[in-house]
């Protein structure tokens, strides 16, 4: 008796496997159904399984490209994104500032930016207007803060500080009781304005550094004005 291994085992089963598979189709292909009455059911199904296989090929290839475009578009976006962060306007208006309500303070700060002239002296900016019948009280500059007030004859006082350090931002009195948005040169930068209720406000914006009005009996447009003359 002739003795076989596994591997020739398996191809003789293969090989009749085939066969009676071979036979089965065979005597079903040669039925006579001349009279058999199909399940308009069943004949649904099975068309659309058969169109459904027709276009498996097509579906995957489709599925594929389908992939592919995802991932360019995803690369494009990343690409633009990246791009516009290097032009300082459109950077801005994604990193606006971070306002934190804590329990006694406001924190405003904006997040870090590269800029070679934050390892200089701070550059101090010029209030270049003051109100008729204002008048410059105090003057203060360091390294890292300028710093400077102006006031009238009456109760009207306006303080202008620019800090070097943005990113460590300033805090505030909490009392607000309204924060809006306000746009300065000519629509490029914005501002954080905060109002409280005995007539104070203080209005906070970074370009380049990060400026600070705090005022009190005064009109908003005037503050305004001064706000937009300062460079």
């Amino acid at each position: 008796m002739t003795r076989i291994n596994d591997f020739e085992l398996s191809i003789a089963i293969k090989i009749a496997a085939d066969r009676c598979l071979a036979d089965d189709v065979d005597r079903f292909m040669a039925l006579d159904i001349k009279n058999t009455v199909v399940d308009p059911r069943v004949e649904k199904r099975v068309s659309r399984k058969l169109k459904f296989d027709e276009w498996k090929n097509v579906r995957r290839i489709s599925a594929s490209m389908l992939k592919y475009a995802a991932i360019i578009l995803v690369s494009a976006v990343s690409l633009f994104f990246a791009f516009s962060m290097t032009i300082q306007p459109v950077r801005a208006a994604f990193f606006g500032a971070i306002v934190t309500w804590y329990e006694d303070f406001i924190d405003v700060r904006y997040v870090e930016d590269v800029d070679d002239t934050v390892n200089d002296d701070i550059i101090p900016a010029k209030m270049n207007y003051i109100p008729d019948g204002w008048i410059v009280s105090s003057e203060h500059e360091d390294k890292i803060k300028y710093s400077c007030s102006i006031t009238d004859n009456g109760m009207g006082y306006v303080c202008f500080t620019q800090i070097k350090d943005y990113e460590s931002g300033t805090g505030i009195d909490n009392g607000v009781y309204a924060e809006e948005i306000v746009y300065l040169k000519d629509d490029t930068v914005e501002a954080n304005l905060f109002i409280y209720e005995n007539g104070k406000y203080v209005l906070i914006w970074k370009d380049k550094y990060l400026f600070m009005l705090e005022a009190e009996n005064i009109e908003l447009d005037e503050l305004i004005s001064i706000a937009e003359e300062i460079k």
